[in-house]
């Protein structure tokens, strides 16, 4: 595979003074390690050197132009003409013009991913539909990490804590108290109420996010319920790529579920554009804050109507009000068989979740599955029902498909599942070659069953003919029945 890098990359990992030392110095020495390690290769663009041309320190711009003859430039680099009828034409040589280069290099596929830290990149990236193949720098070595089996990392792990446990002055805040100065005045009123937070610590033990909880019988445009306000959704700078989010809101929907809450929500100052489209993407609806204030306000509702349930499309419908709310309107069911090993890497805290249902660690929502099923039924919204084979010939778990590629190509399979991946290259490859082409399947993970069904129930209630072997078609005559087991 191969990476193409920004500015903001080159630049820490080619210091040329005090100032170049900033924080993600050590991600992106671990980044171009893991390359080397991995055998991938990194390429430059010739356009960064207007970005080396905005320097005011003309040796300083001399020597990183010096430095970048380290690095492989990309050959017939392709124009920005398809993409500006999207995101709009930029000015010759500026950092829009720049930004726009490193894109159409994604998007003309002249390379596979693009690894960068500006936001703005991966706002338009979204827009072009390759933010799969865009990745902030933590994303970058997480990837590297899993798909090529360098140093495998224990995933991070949601613990429910006390606000009195978390020492206010940590680095982590310290943007919430530029915009808030009372902060520590506010968190310090919320360790004397004994409220408490979901946090996640990195590999150093070090706080990478926190989300806080409080219930509230009002939401804020005043529609009663039962309502959990997340006073604070954060996570660190270092950890900015959707991994950590997507435990932590993983954990209030857990919560949310397990105490029977009908709305979510909390506030945002207009900035935070990557954090209000995260929060969209997981059905959070944006509305105005009626009380003139510069913040908006996100709401999740999971509450439905009978007429919420029939007019949206069934990944809609999930989305606006899952995850643990899914519909069987107008979709089609599946059991998916998976051995063992495979099901503990994709569902990590199945065993844990047995034992304790409100403890979170795993990949987070979205996963990905391959296999080389021949199946052509699958449609986006289809539910998905995992059959753990082997040892628990059991249905365990749910999710709901986003999408599905098919290829033999193992390197568009990589890139395809991106993100999500818990396959290495290698089992990757091993897939490819063999007859049936590999179907990678996004999906997003809905609950593991409060009752497993067991392969005799399967059987018993003619919810299948035979135990699975590949991926199995319910019928429809049978979802009633399945419904009634999985007590929705």
């Amino acid at each position: 595979m191969n990476f193409l890098i920004d500015t903001n990359i080159i630049i820490p990992l080619e210091p040329c003074e005090i100032a170049d030392l900033h924080v993600n110095i050590d991600k992106a020495l671990e980044f171009y390690s893991l390359i080397q390690k991995s055998k991938n290769l990194t390429f430059i663009h010739t356009s960064i050197n207007y970005d080396l041309n905005r320097d005011n320190n003309l040796n300083r711009a001399e020597l990183r132009r010096s430095l970048l003859g380290r690095y492989q430039e990309l050959k017939a680099p392709p124009s920005n003409i398809e993409i500006e009828k999207v995101i709009g034409v930029s000015e010759l040589h500026s950092n829009n013009w720049v930004d726009n280069n490193l894109l159409s290099a994604v998007y003309a596929n002249a390379v596979d991913c693009l690894v960068t830290e500006d936001k703005g990149i991966h706002k338009k990236a979204k827009r072009l539909s390759i933010s799969d193949r865009v990745y902030y720098l933590e994303d970058a070595v997480q990837f590297l990490n899993k798909l090529f089996d360098i140093e495998p990392l224990s995933p991070p792990h949601v613990e429910d804590i006390l606000l009195h446990q978390i020492d206010v002055n940590d680095q982590l805040f310290n943007s919430l108290r530029d915009d808030y100065p009372k902060f520590n005045d506010w968190f310090a009123k919320g360790q004397r109420e004994q409220r408490s937070a979901y946090i996640i610590k990195d590999e150093n033990n070090e706080l990478g996010g926190i989300c806080i909880k409080k219930e509230e019988e009002f939401l804020p445009n005043n529609i009663k319920g039962k309502v959990l306000k997340l006073c604070t959704f954060k996570i660190s700078e270092e950890h900015s790529g959707n991994r950590y989010g997507e435990l932590l809101l993983k954990s209030v929907f857990n919560f949310v579920k397990e105490n029977d809450y009908e709305y979510a929500y909390f506030t945002v100052y207009p900035k935070q554009e990557f954090l209000i489209n995260f929060a969209q993407d997981f059905g959070f609806d944006k509305i105005e804050n009626n009380e003139e204030q510069e913040e908006l306000i996100l709401i999740k509702s999971f509450k439905y109507s009978k007429e919420d349930y029939n007019k949206l499309s069934a990944f809609e419908f999930y989305k606006k009000f899952g995850p643990f709310n899914y519909s069987f309107n107008n979709n089609n069911s599946f059991v998916v068989p998976i051995q063992p090993q495979w099901h503990k890497i994709l569902f990590p805290d199945y065993e844990e979740w047995l034992l304790a249902p409100n403890l979170s660690c795993g990949n987070g929502i979205k996963k990905a599955y391959l296999s080389n099923s021949s199946t052509k039924k699958l449609n986006k919204g289809d539910n998905i029902f995992f059959y753990r084979s082997a040892d628990l010939k059991e249905v365990t778990t749910v999710g709901i498909v986003e999408g599905f590629f098919r290829s033999k190509d193992p390197n568009k399979i990589a890139i395809y599942v991106g993100k999500r991946t818990v396959y290495s290259y290698e089992k990757i490859e091993d897939l490819c070659k063999k007859k049936n082409p590999v179907l990678a399947i996004k999906f997003r993970f809905v609950s593991f069953l409060d009752e497993n069904i067991s392969s005799e129930k399967l059987l018993q209630e003619k919810i299948l003919k035979k135990m699975p072997e590949s991926i199995t078609q319910i019928k429809t005559e049978n979802i009633k029945c399945l419904l009634e087991k999985i007590k929705l």
